[in-house]
C-alpha cells in the first residue's frame, strides 16, 4: 500500500469523524439561532420603537377624548387605519391608565394569553411611565407572524400626564430572517473554518507519520535482508528459526541446507563478481522451488538454509529437485562456460527437536550430498548418525543458531 493511500484512508476516517461534530456543532447553533435572533431583534426594536412611539404622540388626533373613553372618531380610526397601511405594523390596541381597552384594530385580540394579561400589562405600563417591548416567537400560532415585537408605549400629553397607552405590535418576520440567515452563514463559516484548520494539518501530520513509519519499516526491512541475494540475512533467519520451532505444536518442520559446490575455487578464479552473480543465482533458484511455503536465509558465505512448516519428505525432494534443475546449466564466464552445482542436504524435524539439533543435521546431510559426488541431494537418516563424527556445524567450530557479528 502506497503512504499516499495509506495517509488516505486515515484521513478519510478523520475526515467522517470531524464532519459528524461539524454537523453536531451547526445542529446546536441551529437550536440556538432563534434565541439569539431574539435577543437582536429586540435590540432593535428597543431603539426603533421608541422613536417611531415618539413621533405618534405628537400626531395623534384629539388623544385627551380617546383615552377619557369617549366614541372614537373617524380621524382617530383614519390615523389607526393610516399606521398600520404604512408600516409593517399588523395591529393596534388603546388602554386607559386604568388598563381598560379602547380600541382593537384587528379581529384577534390577543397575543400571550387572552385580553385580560394585554389589559393587565397595560395598566402596569400606565403606572409606571416605562414603555414595555416585548419580543414573541409566533411559531403555533394561526394569527401572529413568525417573528414580531409588541410595544406598550404610555402616552404622554404635553403636560406629562400619562393619558392611556398604545399598544402596537410590528412583523419583523423577514428582519428576523434576515438575521438568522447572517448568523447561521456566519455560524457555517466559522466551524467550516475551523474544521480546515485542523484538517488541513492533520493531513500533512499523518503524511509526515506514515512515511517516518514507512521509513522505518524500510530500515527495520534492510537490516533484515542479505544485501547481496535479497534473502534473509543469518541474524533475522536465526530469529524466525527460533520463533518457528518455539510457536509449533505436533508439526514437523523441514529444513533445507544447500551449500555451493566449489565456490571458493570460482572465486579465486574468476573473481568475486562473478561468485556474486552465482550467489544470486542459487538465491534466486531457491526462492523460486520455495515460494510461499517456508523462510529462506543467507547463512554463511556460500550457505543457505530453507525452513518449511508443515514439512514432509516428498515436499523436501521436491524442492531439492527444483534447486538442482535450475542449477544445472553451465554459467558463462567471458564466454566460457563454468560448471556450478551446489549440495542440498535434508532434514524432517519430529515434535521435541530443537532448532540447533535440526540445523546440524540437515547440514550434516548436505555434507553426505558432497561425499556422495556434489550436485545432489541427501536426507538426513538417523542410521547415518556417525556422519556427525566427521561433519557438522559444531565439529567445525560453528555454532548453527549464533548471530552474524
Amino acid at each position: 500500500m502506497s503512504v499516499r493511500k495509506a495517509v488516505l484512508e486515515k484521513y478519510f476516517r478523520i475526515f467522517a469523524i470531524t464532519l459528524g461534530l461539524v454537523l453536531g456543532i451547526l445542529a446546536l447553533v441551529q437550536i440556538s439561532l432563534d434565541e439569539l435572533v431574539g435577543k437582536t431583534i429586540l435590540g432593535q426594536g428597543r431603539k426603533a420603537t421608541a422613536k417611531w412611539a415618539d413621533g405618534i404622540s405628537q400626531v395623534f388626533p384629539e388623544p385627551d377624548s380617546f383615552f377619557q373613553g369617549e366614541p372614537v372618531t373617524d380621524a382617530q380610526r383614519s390615523f389607526f387605519e393610516a399606521v398600520i397601511a404604512g408600516s409593517n405594523i399588523y395591529r393596534m390596541t388603546a388602554y386607559d391608565k386604568n388598563g381598560t381597552l379602547i380600541l382593537d384594530t384587528a379581529a384577534q385580540a390577543s397575543w400571550l394569553n387572552g385580553a385580560s394579561d394585554l389589559s393587565t400589562m397595560a395598566a402596569s405600563v400606565a403606572a409606571s411611565g416605562e414603555r414595555l417591548v416585548s419580543f414573541v416567537d409566533g411559531r403555533g400560532s394561526a394569527h401572529e407572524p413568525r417573528w414580531s415585537i409588541h410595544t406598550f408605549q404610555p402616552f404622554i400629553d404635553g403636560e406629562g400626564e400619562i393619558l392611556g397607552v398604545l399598544e402596537f405590535s410590528v412583523n419583523v418576520a423577514l428582519l428576523g430572517d434576515s438575521i438568522r440567515t447572517r448568523y447561521s452563514r456566519l455560524s457555517i463559516f466559522l466551524v467550516g473554518t475551523l474544521a480546515v484548520i485542523y484538517l488541513v494539518p492533520a493531513y500533512f501530520l499523518l503524511l509526515r507519520n506514515e512515511q517516518i513509519r514507512l521509513r522505518d519499516r524500510q530500515l527495520l526491512e534492510l537490516s533484515r535482508i542479505d544485501g547481496l541475494t535479497g534473502v534473509l540475512n543469518r541474524s533475522a533467519f536465526s530469529q524466525r528459526m527460533t520463533e518457528l520451532f518455539g510457536a509449533r505444536k505436533s508439526e514437523n518442520i523441514g529444513a533445507l541446507f544447500i551449500d555451493v559446490d566449489h565456490f571458493k575455487g570460482v572465486n579465486d578464479t574468476y573473481g568475486h563478481d562473478f561468485g556474486d552473480q552465482i550467489l544470486k543465482k542459487v538465491a534466486t533458484a531457491i526462492v523460486d522451488a520455495v515460494g510461499g511455503r517456508g523462510s529462506v536465509g543467507r547463512f554463511g558465505g556460500d550457505e543457505f538454509v530453507v525452513l518449511l512448516k508443515p514439512a514432509s519428505q516428498s515436499l523436501l525432494e521436491e524442492m531439492a529437485t527444483g534447486i538442482l534443475e535450475v542449477l544445472s546449466d553451465d554459467q558463462f564466464f567471458e564466454g566460457q562456460p563454468v560448471r556450478v552445482s551446489v549440495s542440498v542436504g535434508g532434514h524432517i524435524s519430529p515434535p521435541g527437536e530443537d532448532a540447533r539439533q535440526a540445523l546440524r543435521f540437515a547440514d550434516v546431510a548436505a555434507y553426505r550430498a558432497k561425499s556422495e559426488g556434489r550436485g545432489r541431494f541427501a536426507l538426513f537418516t538417523d542410521h547415518r548418525e556417525n556422519d556427525l563424527e566427521k561433519r557438522g556445524p559444531e565439529s567445525r567450530g560453528v555454532d548453527p543458531l549464533r548471530h552474524a557479528r
